[in-house]
């Protein structure tokens, strides 16, 4: 008898559910149903490499930084992104998504610059509606051969989910 209200006292103590409770992100793979995405990204890291020397740059505030996902099949590769990044042209783009177990991830293929990717993982904001964390990564190259990658760091809210097939 005392062993099965130790047994018990246990389980309730230690269980994945009270831990939770306290958790600030939640997993979360309904973002893989996602139709349409609306991304904010308001913290970047920016790394310069001339020649050998690498120049590290703080985490700096960013300010409207916004990706819009759209047209996400539920089945398919391809989707929408629309840009709106300061001092950037805004505009649409075909990019191709894979899914993995962690995020739905995003891949801008433009011929004439390197590949960017956005990750939009399956962790949540542990409340209501909460937001997914998300990176995007771009690695640039300028006129004068320097490589310069920049993270940026967001959260994501799902504006449309796509019907159950």
């Amino acid at each position: 008898m005392i062993f099965g209200l130790l047994a018990l006292l246990m389980i309730l103590f230690t269980s994945p559910l009270h831990a939770a409770e306290d958790a600030l992100f939640i997993r979360d793979a309904n973002i893989l149903k996602a139709k349409s995405l609306r991304c904010l990204f308001t913290r970047q890291v920016t790394t310069n490499w001339t020649s050998w020397e690498t120049t590290w740059s703080k985490e700096d505030t960013i300010e409207n930084m916004e990706y819009i996902f759209a047209a996400i099949p539920q089945k398919g590769s391809k989707a929408r992104l629309i840009k709106r990044v300061p001092g950037e042209p805004s505009g649409i783009q075909e990019v191709f998504i894979i899914r993995t177990l962690e995020a739905l991830n995003f891949l801008e293929v433009n011929p004439e610059r390197p590949i960017h990717t956005t990750a939009v993982m399956v962790m949540r904001e542990n409340r209501e509606a909460g937001t997914f964390v998300a990176t995007t990564s771009q690695h640039t190259i300028t006129k004068d051969g320097a490589v310069i990658p920049t993270q940026s760091y967001g959260r994501c809210e799902v504006m449309a989910f796509n019907e159950e097939i």
